[in-house]
């Protein structure tokens, strides 16, 4: 089966930073596309949903958490980081109340978003993996609900059909 990219979103206000994290993300094969601000990733997100949000809390427009609630209700499923600079309990406590992850932006915030996107991806495949069984068992009820129809109607119209008495 073929390996599936996540589709991430990056809402980050600091172009230097955003484009750091795009680029290490890039160099891993990731699909990421940037916003600047909260009101341009929300005209993308009910065009398409990305797999992963990676979203910063202060923006000029808006704050993560905002950000968060909104993505959360498009669509449960879809994987949200909250970045900041600031360390407040307030904040890291709300984004994992609503179902964020949350990265410090330190010297170790590219690594964790790595890692996040790589669990993104095993999550996507996992996915496409369980769509795919679905899909083979109702091919599979479907063949065998024929076959039954059709020995069920020869039987009916031709009883001797299934008789093998010699």
């Amino acid at each position: 089966m073929e390996t599936l990219s996540p589709n991430i979103y990056l809402v980050e206000d600091d172009s230097f930073y955003k484009g750091v994290i795009e680029k290490s993300l890039n160099k891993l094969h990731y699909k990421v596309k940037t916003f600047s601000n909260g009101a341009d990733y929300l005209k993308a997100l009910e065009k398409k949903k990305p797999d992963l949000a990676i979203i910063d809390y202060s923006l000029g427009d808006t704050d993560g958490i905002s950000l968060l609630e909104k993505t959360k209700s498009f669509n449960n499923a879809i994987n949200v980081v909250i970045l900041s600079a600031q360390q407040k309990l307030d904040i890291v406590t709300a984004a994992i109340k609503k179902g964020a992850s949350f990265v410090h932006k330190d010297q170790l915030a590219f690594s964790k978003i790595k890692l996040i996107a790589r669990k993104t991806m095993i999550d996507v495949e996992e996915r496409q993996e369980e769509r795919s069984a679905m899909i083979y068992r109702l091919i599979f009820f479907a063949v065998f609900t024929i076959l039954a129809i059709i020995v069920v109607f020869l039987r009916y119209h031709n009883p001797t059909l299934f008789n093998n008495r010699d």
